[in-house]
């Protein structure tokens, strides 16, 4: 389509019409399995698996430069577990262990992230807690571009929450 010069729509302008047209397409297929076990009445164990199967990425025949052919740059599964305490009637103490299997035949690192909460019910209607994410390193490369160079870094973080529950329904 070619550009052309238009008087509607407010000014004056030219309108250069671009066409995106991303050729690839990609396949996949996994499975999620998550249970709850209540161990006593302050202690719960919610253990989760993650299974995928790497994704297969295949161009059009017209050969697409633009459209990334990378398989592998997801991990084949995932595992993670997270003990929840009740420490009393108005405390909580929550870790969440996991670990990321590698990215595909790349070598490309493992991810073992430790989450961290402590949360204080006020009363039933406030809430405060601390997190931390991250917290066996100070950073860790997460999504990979596809020459495996420039990486999304994900950072160590602390953060504070309180909750204020206007409305209550049972």
């Amino acid at each position: 389509m070619a550009s052309y010069f238009t008087l509607t729509g407010g000014f004056p302008h030219f309108v250069i019409p671009l066409i995106y047209d991303y050729k690839a397409h990609a396949q996949s297929s996994g499975a999620e399995a998550f249970a709850t076990w209540n161990a006593t009445d302050r202690w719960k164990i919610s253990p989760g698996l993650t299974i995928a199967e790497p994704v297969g990425v295949a161009r059009s025949i017209q050969q697409d430069s633009t459209s990334p052919c990378c398989p592998g740059t997801r991990p084949g599964g995932s595992t993670r577990c997270a003990p929840l305490s009740n420490l009393g009637r108005s405390f909580e103490w929550d870790q969440t262990l996991g670990y990321t299997g590698p990215f595909g035949h790349r070598k490309y690192p493992r991810l073992r992230p430790l989450d961290l909460r402590f949360g204080w019910r006020f009363d039933e209607c406030w809430d405060f807690s601390v997190s931390g994410q991250n917290l066996l390193q100070p950073r860790h490369a997460e999504f990979p571009d596809i020459d495996f160079i420039d990486h999304m870094q994900d950072q160590r973080s602390v953060f504070g929450k309180i909750t204020l529950a206007l409305l209550s329904f049972q």
